[in-house]
């Protein structure tokens, strides 16, 4: 178990009847940690059928108490490879991941730009960019590549004939991610009983170190 405490404040300013800024601050405090990570948003009614908006952020997480202390085994199809560094046709073998106490807590920076079109009272559609960028963010070892960077490493389990039986893998805080990215959605409210509703996203991104 732990103990954790948290507090949030936020504020509407309207600057003008068209124009509304919108401020927050979270402040997070944790048995080895603490984060204070704010929040701007505008909004923009540049007509009665347009709205722009936009907003940019901090945020904190800290590792869950499972990917801290606990063990968890899946099965996976893992590539194998022969003595001469051939590989061998792929098998589903145990992959177990392990906690790591020493996980930090991952943070990131997060913007969004988006516009919104109501053609009608009933109909609207709105697409978004946002931009989040990863520091320490917490993920796990790739049981494949382990296997490709050394297959007979401490964390390759087999069995006395040499066969694959496991691997271990390890949580661990990456040292950054980029993610961009477009969402999209449009709202159709049919009846006062029904909305129909579309939504997509798309990665433009994905960088990890």
């Amino acid at each position: 178990d732990r103990a954790s405490f948290a507090v949030f404040a936020e504020s509407v300013i309207p600057i003008s009847e068209d124009v509304e800024i919108k401020a927050a601050l979270r402040y997070e405090n944790l048995e080895n940690d603490s984060s204070i990570d704010p929040k701007l948003a505008v909004r923009w009614q540049m007509s009665e059928q347009w709205i722009m908006r936009a907003s940019a952020s901090t945020a904190f997480r800290e590792a869950s108490l499972s990917q801290q202390n606990a063990s968890a085994a899946t099965i996976n199809s893992i590539t194998d490879y022969n003595p001469d560094g051939s590989a061998k046709s792929p098998a589903f073998v145990g992959v177990i991941a392990t906690g790591n106490p020493q996980l930090k807590p991952e943070q990131s920076e997060n913007y969004n730009i988006g516009l919104i079109f109501n053609p009608t009272k009933n109909l609207d559609f709105k697409v978004d960019y946002w931009h989040v960028d990863y520091s320490d963010l917490i993920t796990v070892e790739n049981a494949q590549g382990k296997i490709a960077d050394d297959p007979n490493g401490e964390d390759i389990i087999r069995s006395d004939a040499g066969l694959l039986s496991s691997v271990k893998v390890d949580y661990f805080n990456s040292s950054s991610v980029k993610v961009k990215g477009i969402d999209f959605e449009s709202i159709w409210k049919i009846s006062e009983q029904f909305d129909l509703n579309f939504s997509a996203s798309h990665f433009l991104s994905y960088k990890l170190t």
